[in-house]
């Protein structure tokens, strides 16, 4: 490069402690490794599987079948909201027959609708295949049974679920004195029915009910509910429900000695580390929503329009490992922030960011969990190698980018993999850096040492202490001594020697 000269050190030390996201953040400024290497749970039980276990029903199920009796009583046990939530609907599906609940995933829409059919006596209830067409409910509702129950009714825009449809099987109902109820998510098709706007319960409301179906002893609840990790996570409202049932069912172990204090507060790690391995594991999520997960990942608390920008040129990455002779193809339209950010459990925010034009307000986004972000480097790094030539050469275009901000990311993303594993990050990523002729490049390097030593990676003062002696070459001196200013700075005292230590 022309008038490739190193950036001054104070310019660049100011970049990377402007750029680095938050769970890096407090190991450079001598505050805890939070979101890095784990440990407590600090009752925040967010993530878990696809499945609703404390409801016990699949989100897809492929033949139609009657919900045994003994999981509808169990249900009847547990559920929260009952007389508040559930109870005034009741009328009105007496009256029409049919209900259509409308709501977010996991916002317990199935287990409120085989709650109503219960009220309504409607047992036994048949459950629907989902991925019956609309028109064909009809079909479906000609049985014996009194109560029927589609979850999640897979729609699209060309197999809309219609009012006439619902009309048809309305009178069908009526004659032989059953009831349906339809749930449905927020990107369901859906062409003049009359919906019911689901509000579910609140995490605490369930996470007591549960509680006391497990335990059944007021005085124990109370005991259990008190403790730290408990009223911590109570004064959260972000839990789906299905997380504060499997809190609950933690709870009650630790209070029959089958999990300890210990295990207790693993709870949240291990739940985030299964919504992870779903996440890149199954069929169901697509390519580019993958290399959103990435990319966010690696710029978690930035601007949305960067984290998109940047992911869909990983997504064209994936591609070309996908498909070597064909040329990579990214859809400018179609993709939808909602869909995006519920699929990442992410949420949006805005905020006051400093630039060298002075400070802009921007739409930013970020993980509703703080350890989803290494937790998906992580498995993406380790679990799936056959996306390693990918990631590497995004970072590798992220060190050339022209911001601050993108380059500072790429090095603590790859000091969360030289973390995980670093004999192949280090050969395959940091060393190419280090003895690049492009001080930009060596820059990166020693930022992502220095990041990588306070997430706690292995041998790294070994490393810079190699590249000091003469054989080494200039530019892996000129990069461990730019490291080793970030790794023990004389000015801040607290810098990375806190979180290092």
């Amino acid at each position: 490069m022309e008038d490739d000269r190193p950036q001054d050190p104070w310019a660049a030390r100011r970049d990377l402690y402007e750029h680095v996201p938050a769970a890096v953040g407090g190991s450079l400024v001598g505050g805890d490794q939070t979101g890095v290497s784990g440990g407590s749970v600090g009752g925040d039980v967010v993530l878990g599987t696809k499945v609703e276990h404390h409801y016990r029903f699949g989100a897809t199920t492929h033949i139609s079948g009657n919900i045994p009796p003994a999981e509808l009583d169990q249900l009847a046990l547990e559920f929260a909201g009952y007389e508040e939530l559930v109870h005034p609907l009741r009328d009105r599906l007496r009256e029409e027959r049919v209900l259509v609940l409308y709501g977010a995933p996991f916002t317990g829409r199935r287990s409120a609708a085989l709650m109503l059919l219960r009220s309504l006596d409607a047992v036994p209830v048949r459950a629907i295949d989902p991925n019956t067409r609309p028109t064909a409910l009809l079909d479906e509702v000609n049985g014996d049974q009194h109560g029927y129950l589609v979850s999640d009714l897979v729609t699209g825009r060309e197999n809309p679920l219609r009012d006439i449809d619902l009309w048809a099987v309305r009178d069908v109902l009526r004659k032989k004195g059953a009831y349906l109820v339809i749930t449905v998510d927020l990107l369901a098709i859906l062409r003049g029915v009359d919906t019911v706007s689901w509000q579910p319960p609140s995490p605490q409301a369930v996470l007591r009910s549960h509680l006391h179906a497990l335990v059944d002893d007021p005085q124990r609840e109370r005991e259990l509910l008190a403790l730290d990790l408990s009223r911590e996570f109570l004064d959260r409202d972000d839990h789906q429900l299905r997380e504060a049932a499997q809190f609950a069912k933690a709870l009650a172990g630790h209070a029959d000695g089958t999990i300890t204090r210990e295990k207790l507060a693993d709870v949240g790690p291990e739940l985030v580390r299964e919504q992870v391995r779903e996440w890149f594991g199954d069929d169901e999520t697509l390519l580019r929503d993958r290399a959103f997960l990435i990319s966010l990942a690696a710029f978690d608390e930035a601007a949305y329009a960067l984290t998109a920008e940047l992911s869909d040129t990983l997504y064209a990455e994936f591609q070309r490992t996908e498909d070597a002779g064909r040329e990579p193809q990214v859809g400018i339209f179609g993709t939808s922030i909602t869909k995006r950010l519920r699929l990442a459990r992410a949420v949006e925010y805005r905020k006051e960011e400093h630039t060298e034009w002075g400070p802009v307000f921007q739409r930013m986004a970020r993980f509703q969990e703080p350890r989803a972000s290494v937790e998906v480097l992580r498995e993406v790094w380790t679990s799936h190698p056959s996306a390693r030539p990918a990631l590497l050469a995004w970072l590798r275009k992220l060190a050339q980018d022209g911001r601050p901000l993108v380059r500072t990311r790429a090095a603590v993303t790859a000091a969360v993999l030289a973390q995980t594993d670093l004999p192949s990050a280090m050969a395959l990523l940091i060393e190419g850096w280090a003895k690049s002729k492009v001080y930009r490049d060596c820059l990166v390097a020693a930022n992502a040492l220095a990041a990588a030593h306070a997430i706690g990676a292995p041998n790294i003062p070994q490393i810079l202490r190699s590249w000091c002696d003469e054989e080494a070459g200039p530019r892996l001196r000129w990069t461990a001594i730019r490291a080793y200013a970030l790794v023990w700075d004389p000015v801040s005292r607290v810098g990375f020697r806190a979180g290092m230590s």
